[in-house]
């Protein structure tokens, strides 16, 4: 939820329905029309419920990975934003395996090959 408030905080409102508009399209590629696609994304909400929305629905950007945000922020020329957001889920997700690795209840001590004198 932060990394989507810091795009939607970065972007300006034109950027923000292009980028929307880019994140419906299934394809991999840009559509050769983005002017169409971005008139179809009312220009009355912010964007970060643009985002929200986006994110939370089945069939759009629910259960998907940051990579497809990452991927349109890079093909619409905002690659320091793309980065930014690689970086920060990146080390989130990193900082959770070590919150689970280190807490796990189950784990057992690491054995050493010391011997009591």
């Amino acid at each position: 939820m932060l990394q989507l408030e810091y795009v939607a905080d970065h972007l300006e409102k034109r950027d923000c329905r292009r980028l929307v508009a880019a994140l419906h399209d299934p394809h991999f590629d840009l559509l050769n029309n983005m002017d169409a696609a971005e008139h179809e994304i009312p220009d009355n909400i912010s964007c970060i419920k643009l985002l929200i929305h986006w994110n939370s629905q089945l069939g759009e950007g629910k259960g998907q990975s940051h990579v497809a945000l990452t991927h349109r922020l890079k093909q619409l020329g905002h690659e320091n934003l793309a980065d930014w957001l690689s970086r920060t889920v990146f080390h989130q997700l990193g900082q959770d395996l070590n919150r689970t690795l280190l807490m796990d209840p189950f784990k057992e001590p690491a054995q050493t090959d010391k011997t009591e004198a």
